[in-house]
């Protein structure tokens, strides 16, 4: 019974990282968007002093989804910026308990974040909050964005720390693309 339970937990948390890093490798796509957009735009910005409409607002809401919505799939890789020197110093038996503490105090910041952020996306979408520019442009789909990636980081730094307090139950570390697909492939 414990060991079906156990399974199952992994097989959930797998997916869970692998949603992480799908979407962050789809938020990959938002650099093709910008490019695509920002071109024509300086290009007839330069050539025809002509400035289109839009771009600019559309621009930030694409580096809104490339940034939150890849964060949880760089901490699942663990690609996030990391100072080392007390860790590899530490000797063997205090790693895990330091580890606890560094994903715990993670996990307090980003869930806090995550909350302010929801509260905010709630407020923005209620009022329909949009940008005081030539055009109008919707800012609430960036706020739920944010929120959405804030939450995202918030489940995989429990996973992470998951991984400290019961290892046996946790599913085994991701790195990347080829993960997904090996995931992909068995079901």
């Amino acid at each position: 019974m414990e060991n079906a339970i156990r399974e199952r937990t992994k097989k959930a948390l797998d997916i869970v990282e692998c949603f992480n890093l799908g979407a962050g490798a789809l938020s990959g796509i938002g650099i093709i968007l910008f490019i695509v957009t920002i071109v024509p735009d300086a290009l007839t910005r330069s050539y025809a002093s002509y400035a289109m409409q839009g771009i600019p607002e559309f621009n930030i809401l694409t580096l809104v989804v490339l940034v939150f919505l890849a964060q949880a799939g760089a901490q699942c890789r663990k690609e996030h910026f990391q100072v080392r020197v007390l860790l590899d110093n530490l000797p063997e038996g205090l790693v895990p308990a330091s580890r606890f503490l560094i994903y715990t105090a993670q996990l307090i910041v980003a869930g806090t974040f995550a909350w302010l952020t929801t509260t905010r996306a709630i407020m923005a979408y209620s009022i329909n909050e949009s940008t005081f520019s030539v055009i109008s442009f919707p800012v609430w789909p960036a706020r739920i964005v944010i929120a959405l990636g804030f939450w995202m980081l918030t489940v995989q730094l429990l996973i992470d720390l998951f991984r400290v307090v019961a290892p046996d139950w946790a599913p085994s570390p991701k790195r990347g693309p080829e993960d997904i697909s090996e995931y992909t492939a068995e079901i």
